[in-house]
């Protein structure tokens, strides 16, 4: 199989929002610290922009309404009928419902207590936040990785082994640095011949 043939249903990331989106959440989160850090007081009115029950802040508005823009186009985009045939494998269906209900309330639970206990301006809170915030960009980039170096990996199904396949990677590698080695000496030697 060539490694520049794509499936027919290989979605092509079009925008330029899609294709740069852990620049776009990355500037989000240093936007937001550097808002938080010299103007605070705009923290302060959007957290009064809340609906309260017993005095206490139950949904943000300003959230709430980011949240519904983020999600809007992703809803007008699904297809149901993929839906209904991905909930019939297990897999997924059981994955979404482990991360959300078994990993997030712990992720959830550490960020509201290291906020509790050691205030907001603490760096132990700061960290907390940070390094749940970080965890997407960094698993987008991920994503991104695998799937541009996929190719490397084909030759699992023509049935090499890993041992066999992780040689032959390495092998294309040190030729591909001696190509490069090559086009480096030949670009120093025709600069010194241009001088």
């Amino acid at each position: 199989m060539n490694a520049d043939m794509s499936l027919p249903n290989d979605r092509k990331m079009t925008s330029i929002f899609e294709r740069y989106l852990t620049l776009w959440v990355l500037l989000c989160i240093i936007a937001g610290i550097l808002l938080g850090r010299f103007s605070p007081g705009v923290a302060h009115y959007l957290d009064g922009l809340a609906i309260y029950v017993n005095e206490a802040p139950v949904v943000s508005i300003p959230i709430a309404i980011c949240l519904f823009f983020m999600m809007y186009p992703i809803m007008v985009k699904i297809d149901f009928a993929s839906v209904i045939r991905a909930g019939k494998s297990g897999k997924p269906v059981f994955l979404t419902l482990f991360i959300n209900w078994c990993i997030k309330p712990f992720t959830m639970y550490a960020i509201a207590t290291s906020t509790m206990l050691f205030g907001l301006s603490s760096g132990a809170a700061l960290a907390t936040v940070v390094g749940v915030l970080i965890e997407v960009p960094v698993m987008l980039m991920l994503v991104k990785f695998c799937l541009n170096t996929q190719h490397w990996f084909r030759d699992f199904s023509k049935g090499m082994s890993v041992p066999e396949a992780l040689a032959k990677i390495m092998d294309d590698v040190k030729n591909l640095q001696k190509e490069v080695k090559q086009l480096h000496i030949s670009k120093g030697l025709e600069k010194g011949g241009n001088d």
